[in-house]
């Protein structure tokens, strides 16, 4: 499993202590790209600064509450957008998206906020992250789980903020609990969001934290420890 949480949750359902491993999930290491060029291709404002919501839209994500968190941060960052990059995973679901799309012109954010509006394919994710000032995770999941986009984030060396949930024990833990937020804290998801985007000492100290985060994590790493294991299971050991 991925992390100490997921271990924790098997062996409170009888697995057995020796039977599990924590090996981490993966970081992509990558450079930060050319930020300007990727800015124009996806035709983001002029001196934007763009908080990215990446991945599959569905409830369990909190892009509602997102959504009310970044109304409160134009008010104090008036060049702050929206990018909500992703879709819902099956097109029978879309209309969820006119949903979120409604709900922005209600909190009247829609004029800097856009949905991408379908599936980004893999060779377009690296410029959609370079795009980004800072990657936003508010997710209401409730099981122990890590997560593969913030590693993504990680490996860009992207700042990011993410709910205070299992799912990012590992920002808690391994990188700084300043980056995370109780998920209903609309306050604090302003607050560290804004300090993100406007203090840029702090913004330094967090993306060193999460390039050292993202270099033990790296595939590389993580492919050496996933040997080693595989090693002492036929070793016996």
């Amino acid at each position: 499993v991925h992390s100490p949480r997921m271990k924790h949750d098997l062996i409170t359902r009888g697995v057995a202590p020796d039977l599990v491993a924590v090996v981490p999930h993966g970081s992509r290491i990558l450079s930060e790209g050319d930020v300007a060029a990727s800015r124009a291709q996806l035709q983001i404002p002029d001196g934007a600064k763009e908080i990215l919501f990446f991945g599959f839209l569905w409830l369990g994500k909190g892009i509602e509450f997102l959504l009310d968190v970044f109304r409160g941060v134009l008010r104090q960052v008036p060049e702050a957008f929206l990018l909500v990059g992703g879709h819902t995973r099956h097109r029978r679901w879309s209309f969820y998206v006119n949903y979120l799309r409604a709900r922005a012109a209600l909190l009247g954010v829609s004029g800097r906020c856009r949905f991408w509006g379908g599936f980004i394919p893999q060779d377009l994710v690296p410029t959609v992250y370079a795009t980004a000032d800072v990657v936003a995770m508010p997710y209401r999941q409730d099981y122990s789980s890590v997560s593969g986009v913030m590693h993504e984030t990680a490996g860009m060396g992207k700042l990011m903020i993410c709910s205070r949930i299992a799912k990012f024990d590992e920002v808690e833990t391994s990188i700084d609990p300043g980056l995370t937020a109780e998920p209903n804290d609309r306050e604090a998801w302003i607050e560290t969001m804004v300090r993100l985007l406007r203090d840029e000492e702090w913004a330094r100290q967090m993306k060193e934290k999460i390039r050292r985060f993202a270099e033990q994590t790296s595939w590389e790493n993580v492919g050496k420890l996933h040997g080693d294991l595989y090693r002492e299971l036929i070793e016996g050991r």
